[in-house]
Parts: C-alpha cells; sequence; structure tokens
C-alpha cells in the first residue's frame, strides 16, 4: 500500500511539531525534505508514537546511514572505520571473543559482525536509534558465530589426527611412488601443524582451497563462514606455513613441485 495524502500531511505535521519542540532549527525546505524521506520508512498508516519514534530517529542518524550506505560519499571510508572500533569496543563488554581465543579471537568476531551490519544495512528503517539496532545486529551476529563455530566444532572436528583424512598434494606432473610418498608427508606435517594453533578452521580451509581445489565462496557456504572470513583464514594459514622452521626445512630437504597455490614456496 502506498501512503495516503493525509499520511504525507501528518508526517510533515510532526517534523514540524518536533523541529518546534525540540529545538532543530530546520528551515521549511528541509523540513520538506525529511517528510519526503521519512514515508518510505513507515507502515501504512503510520501510528502516531511510531511516527514520532522514526522521525526523531532519522534526524539524528539519517546523515551517519546515509553516509554508510553510499560508497562515492567522502565520509563513507570514515563512518564505517568508527563502525569497526564500536564494534570491537561492543564485543569487549559483552565478552564476546578474545585476543588469540583458538575458536573466534575478537577480529574474527569483529570482521564478522561487520559484514552482518553491511548485509542488515539496506533493512534499517529508524525504527530505533541507529546505534540501539547497530548494538542488537553485533550482538547477535556474535553469538551465533560463536554458536556456528563450536557447533561445527563438535560435530565436525576429528578427535585425532589417526582419524584425520591425509591430503593428497599434487606435485606437479610427477606421478612416481617417491612423489606420493612426499606428498603423504607433507600432507601429515601441514596437518600436525595447523592443529597446533588449536583453530580446526585452518586445516580444514586449507584442504577445501589447496586439496579439493573448491572455489571460496563454496568453502565460505560449506562451513557456515563469508567469503572474507575464508580469505582471512586462507591468509593465515598462508603465513603459518611459510614461516614455519619444520615447513622450510621439508622444502630444503626434498625441494617439492607443484605447492604453488598453497604459497608454501
Amino acid at each position: 500500500m502506498e501512503h495516503s495524502t493525509a499520511d504525507q500531511e501528518r508526517c510533515a505535521t510532526m517534523v514540524a511539531a518536533l523541529n518546534a519542540e525540540l529545538g532543530w532549527h530546520l528551515e521549511a525546505e528541509r523540513q520538506q525534505a525529511y517528510a519526503a524521506a521519512l514515508l518510505r520508512y513507515l507502515p501504512v498508516p503510520p501510528a502516531e508514537l511510531k511516527l514520532r519514534q522514526v522521525v526523531i530517529a532519522y534526524h539524528h542518524d539519517h546523515a551517519l546511514v546515509e553516509a554508510l550506505r553510499d560508497h562515492a560519499s567522502q565520509q563513507y571510508e570514515a563512518a564505517w572505520a568508527q563502525r569497526c572500533n564500536e564494534v570491537i569496543q561492543i564485543l569487549q563488554h559483552q565478552g564476546l571473543g578474545a585476543p588469540g581465543d583458538a575458536l573466534a579471537d575478537t577480529q574474527d568476531l569483529a570482521q564478522t559482525a561487520l559484514e552482518e551490519l553491511i548485509h542488515a544495512l539496506p533493512s534499517f528503517r529508524y525504527a530505533s536509534r541507529f546505534s540501539t539496532w547497530a548494538y542488537t545486529v553485533i550482538v547477535r551476529s556474535a553469538q551465533r558465530y560463536l554458536r556456528d563455530c563450536n557447533a561445527a566444532k563438535r560435530n565436525g572436528k576429528p578427535e585425532s589426527l589417526d582419524q584425520q583424512p591425509e591430503w593428497d598434494l599434487a606435485f606437479g606432473a610427477a606421478d612416481s611412488p617417491e612423489a606420493h610418498a612426499q606428498a603423504r608427508a607433507l600432507s601429515r606435517l601441514i596437518n600436525t601443524l595447523l592443529d597446533q594453533h588449536g583453530d580446526w578452521r585452518l586445516a580444514e580451509v586449507f584442504r577445501l582451497w589447496v586439496i579439493e581445489d573448491q572455489r571460496m565462496v563454496d568453502i565460505a557456504r560449506r562451513m557456515r563462514l563469508s567469503p572474507a572470513r575464508v580469505s582471512g583464514l586462507i591468509d593465515r594459514v598462508y603465513q603459518l606455513l611459510r614461516h614455519d622452521p619444520a615447513i622450510l626445512a621439508w622444502i630444503a630437504d626434498t625441494e617439492p613441485i607443484g605447492l604453488e597455490r598453497s604459497g608454501v614456496c
């Protein structure tokens, strides 16, 4: 349903009343712009209390919300940088995540929450202040992320290295028994090293990305993570393997071929 002329008049009247009551000092042209913009966020017909809440929230937050939605805005990057800081503060206040947490540290949760905030932003309709709405989105996102990680850890991670499938690493075009033996040895070494870091996702994302050659979007769907989170995990694996003394020693000793994608060489 579309808003009637009466709804438009009520909205304009509320803007004018709040402008006088709360001392916003909006010129008539600005008040008209408010009323025109607000209609898309209001139910049909708008209840009086709801109308008042939406107008107040819009007045205080629309500049910020528009900056967050508009990639071309000069305030876009600064606005999101500020949201990032606020996300971390909210997570810390709620006791969600901690630096170095094997399951999900604050940075993991912050990135996931920001992605959820970006995804949910079009649904914000000024029913409350933006800060209140964002707080709810952030906390629920972090709680859901931790719940999913815990469920995946319980249901998806093998109990011991002996139960874990060995990765069938490809060594270029080589198909000799020696090459396959080297592949099995390296798979066991990488599996052990990643498992020592306490985050089951590292070994899993490496297996899916390097061994099974899956697309990042498919890995994200399978692991119930965002593609950006999967990319971050892959980068973390790269850094761990590139600088691990055992991996470096193995490379020097065996001169493996065909690991370009893994970033080990």
